[in-house]
């Protein structure tokens, strides 16, 4: 398990076979740590602790998830967009909820930033590792900001 000084309060899972990622999970921690991770990816995470974000090159599923976390992967570190506004990036104004079904099917979380993603109303809702955690994500991104 790789432990980092900085970063939210999560711990990361990551499943790599092959060099490719399979799957990254998302639970509760006192610490930000990551287990199953490659250097390229401890080097990401590392920056990330650390306010800087990048983008990796990973595989997705349908043209229009693609198109979604290409997307997701523009949303600046820090700041978040709605379901609606993220529709409308993507050329799918009335698309809200294909977006956040998009979103749930990511299977690169953290790594793709489904998290920036909330409702129009600001409410923090429909993270595949629950609204704990992406409040946590959220708030370690503000606060880095400041």
């Amino acid at each position: 398990m790789q432990k980092f000084v900085k970063g939210p309060k999560v711990a990361i899972h990551i499943e790599i076979q092959n060099g490719k990622i399979l799957s990254s999970r998302l639970s509760l921690s006192d610490h930000f740590s990551c287990t199953g991770a490659n250097d390229e990816l401890l080097e990401w995470l590392e920056n990330y602790s650390e306010g800087k974000t990048s983008t990796l090159n990973l595989q997705c599923g349908t043209l229009f998830q693609c198109q979604v976390m290409k997307a997701l992967e523009k949303i600046p570190f820090g700041q978040t967009v709605s379901y609606k506004e993220l529709a409308e990036i993507c050329g799918k104004p009335n698309g809200a909820r294909a977006i956040g079904n998009a979103c749930g099917r990511n299977p690169y979380i953290l790594l793709v930033p489904c998290h920036r993603v909330i409702h129009s109303d600001g409410r923090i809702s429909g993270f595949t590792a629950g609204p704990e955690i992406k409040r946590r994500l959220l708030e370690f991104e503000r606060v880095s900001t400041k």
